[in-house]
């Protein structure tokens, strides 16, 4: 069969259209499959957006738990408390708020006001839910509170000074440890309530603080732990703490042996007569040791071994660690 070289352009050009429509309605196709898709998506976030209104707008019942503050205490007298330091509050609030309360941030103090009440020395929560509900956001209320009923009564106030408790676990870079004693500003608290209560306090501990990997030195504030005696006040609630942090590396020194233990017995000859002390430094302090700095003597061993031992008597209070080589030598008695 013969074709012309005018039917095979036909054909060529023919075969390219039909390849451009086809590509055409498949890019037609997308498209319309994408608006499509985004179409439905907006329609669901839409419906989403209206259901989480209509079910966070309805009214539901819940408990939150609020720490108690107490107003109008009489002057030179403490607040004794023999119930919880905090109550549970049974509310009615939109959705809203319980998705607050949940992330606590309902959780605000509730005030007593002990110069509103009679000469009884309780409280029914319950019969002043007015006041309560006063201190609530918009929309809430409270239905209930446990424990219904706060007993209390009022002490002698007195006070008391006691040192702070610091409570730390450090761990420190290669080479590197403290290069003094740990301070906190100030190192006392004072405690003020009931005196039974407070004659049974020592100390206040500090909460856990942990530092790790440390290179320089600490300057910051800690806080004390948490009052959970309705009844105690501190003076204050946080200290500062400073802990000086250096580089160490190693050092030694030659240092002569005093002989001890031979009483107007002759002279003692000791072979050597000198022994390296090493040692660990800071770098603050390297070029500061001395040979006399330091006291070594040897003396009879307990043992009776014919030898004597080497002890370091006396050493700088900056270094740490320290040495001795040899720690047993020989000697002579010569009478």
């Amino acid at each position: 069969m013969f074709y012309s070289p005018t039917f095979g352009s036909a054909v060529s050009i023919l075969r390219k259209y039909i390849v451009y429509i086809v590509q055409l309605y498949r890019e037609k196709s997308r498209r319309r499959l994408r608006r499509r898709l985004l179409l439905f998506v907006l329609c669901l976030f839409a419906a989403a957006i209206f259901w989480m209104l209509n079910v966070l707008g309805r009214t539901y019942r819940f408990e939150i738990k609020a720490p108690l503050i107490f107003e109008h205490v009489p002057p030179n007298k403490a607040l004794n408390i023999r119930d919880s330091r905090q109550v549970k509050l049974i509310v009615e609030a939109p959705g809203w708020n319980f998705i607050r309360s949940r992330l606590e941030f309902l959780n605000e103090p509730i005030h007593i006001d002990l110069g509103a009440l009679n000469s009884e020395n309780r409280i029914d929560l319950n019969t002043n839910l007015e006041s309560l509900n006063a201190q609530m956001p918009t929309r809430t209320r409270v239905i209930g509170v446990e424990p219904r009923i706060l007993e209390f009564s009022f002490e002698p106030k007195a006070f008391k000074k006691v040192p702070v408790k610091l409570n730390l676990e450090t761990s420190f870079e290669a080479q590197h440890d403290t290069d003094g004693p740990t301070v906190l500003v100030p190192d006392s608290v004072t405690i003020t309530g009931p005196v039974e209560l407070i004659k049974r306090i020592s100390d206040w501990p500090t909460k856990l603080i942990v530092l790790n990997n440390l290179y320089e030195n600490v300057d910051q504030e800690v806080e004390l732990l948490g009052n959970d005696h309705l009844n105690l006040q501190l003076s204050h609630t946080k200290v500062r703490l400073m802990m000086p942090v250096e580089k160490y590396t190693e050092g030694e020194v030659e240092v002569p042996i005093q002989a001890r233990g031979f009483l107007n017995i002759g002279a003692v000859h000791l072979f050597p007569s000198v022994c390296t002390v090493k040692y660990q430094v800071s770098l603050h302090y390297y070029n500061k040791v001395k040979p006399q700095d330091f006291t070594v003597i040897a003396q009879p061993s307990p043992f009776g071994s014919g030898q004597l031992d080497v002890d370091i008597a006396d050493s700088p209070s900056y270094i740490r660690y320290p040495r001795v080589y040899p720690q047993r030598l020989d000697y002579i008695l010569q009478k």
